[in-house]
């Protein structure tokens, strides 16, 4: 079986979440071992050496799988699909099509796959008001995500809340939808945490951690407020460092809210990362705290817990389902009874610790390894 797997959803060397489990599920499907071939569309040269340098660097295990990569000059979204992926298809003999979001193009007459890990802009159509025009008129709608999803012939989903969500709200027919859970790689700590944190301004060890796109959603601003109602002598101890590429609008909302609240010697925006320099972000923090309204499935919970590091998560939607009672959980609305919960976290060994070790044993429980068995049994079963 010859296989398409569109990378074009990496669109960076800052990796975002849909590139770390694109990258992650594909650096497996090349590791296991298998009769089938696989063919890696990107869309530039620059990334096709990041992706393929990063493929390789994941993991000791050498690659099994024969594959070829084509970088097509252009991305899973362009017009140029239409004409070009017939003819690659035709060049290749591929059997089937993946991809790790929507397709935005005909599939050239062969099973198509696709992931859609969450419907947070149909769901909450009014944080994205500030998107393209073309973005609000595909994503913030349930008619245009019906027919983008019409062609796929099966829909990998990422928890069963994303499962319950597209059968809800797009009446997706739960027979075309199979959860499959992400994995979590292994915590590699980092040799020397210091240099990094100086190298993004940040205090020493033992800060309040979230990380995240600075979304509406994500709600940033409600753990800013959170954090402001605990007391001084907590704040002075443990900063929050919110890390997180730039957003042109909601960065801005963010300071202002920041200097609103008198917290501007206490919290800590990074700005983008590298891939590299988070398990040092990881290793100096106290505790990871996660205050989103919607996640498809919130893998920088489980990353947390890989790390050794107890978590305050909300309560909506798939974090329940990832955190697996590993975590202290609150209604993100109660700013009192989450900022309460944050300083029983931060004064109480015993639960800091019992939660860590929970934290361990859940993150275990993922692993892309498993992920790309069942990703494969389903490409399988369309053969």
């Amino acid at each position: 079986m010859k296989i398409f797997l569109d990378l074009r959803w990496v669109r960076s060397a800052t990796l975002d979440g849909l590139g770390r489990v694109s990258l992650s599920l594909v650096a497996e499907l090349l590791r296991l071992e298998s009769p089938h071939s696989f063919g890696l569309l990107l869309s530039t040269q620059e990334l096709a050496r990041f992706c393929l340098q990063w493929i390789r660097e994941a993991d000791p295990r050498p690659l099994r799988a024969v594959y070829r990569v084509d970088t097509l000059g252009f991305d899973a979204r362009s017009p140029l699909n239409r004409l070009v992926l017939p003819r690659l298809q035709k060049d290749f003999g591929a059997d089937l099509y993946f991809t790790p979001y929507y397709p935005f193009h005909p599939v050239p007459g062969i099973p198509c796959v696709v992931m859609v890990h969450d419907l947070i802009p149909l769901l909450f159509p009014a944080y994205f008001r500030e998107a393209s025009l073309p973005f609000r008129l595909l994503m913030t709608r349930a008619a245009p995500l019906k027919l983008l999803l019409k062609p796929c012939t099966k829909i990998i989903t990422v928890s069963q809340s994303s499962a319950r969500d597209l059968e809800k709200a797009l009446a997706i027919d739960p027979a075309r939808i199979t959860v499959i859970y992400p994995g979590v790689s292994p915590f590699v700590p980092h040799p020397d945490p210091e240099p990094v944190l100086d190298f993004y301004g940040l205090p020493g060890p033992g800060y309040i951690l979230s990380v995240g796109r600075p979304e509406p959603y994500k709600n940033f601003v409600g753990l800013i407020q959170l954090y402001a109602r605990l007391p001084l002598a907590l704040r002075e101890k443990h900063p929050l460092v919110l890390v997180g590429p730039p957003h042109p609008i909601q960065t801005p909302h963010l300071q202002e809210e920041i200097t609103s609240q008198g917290l501007s010697r206490f919290v800590f925006l990074t700005g983008a990362v590298a891939a590299e320099d988070l398990p040092a972000l990881y290793q100096a923090a106290a505790v990871f705290a996660f205050p989103s309204l919607y996640e498809g499935f919130g893998l920088p919970v489980l990353e947390a817990m890989a790390a050794g590091i107890p978590v305050l998560s909300s309560d909506r939607a798939s974090l329940p389902e990832a955190t697996g009672g590993a975590a202290l959980l609150w209604n993100p609305e109660d700013l009192e009874g989450g900022s309460r919960h944050l300083e029983k976290l931060l004064r109480e060994p015993e639960l800091r610790q019992s939660l860590i070790e929970k934290g361990h044993a859940q993150a275990r429980r993922f692993t892309w390894q498993t992920m790309a068995g069942h990703v494969l049994k389903i490409f399988e079963s369309l053969a």
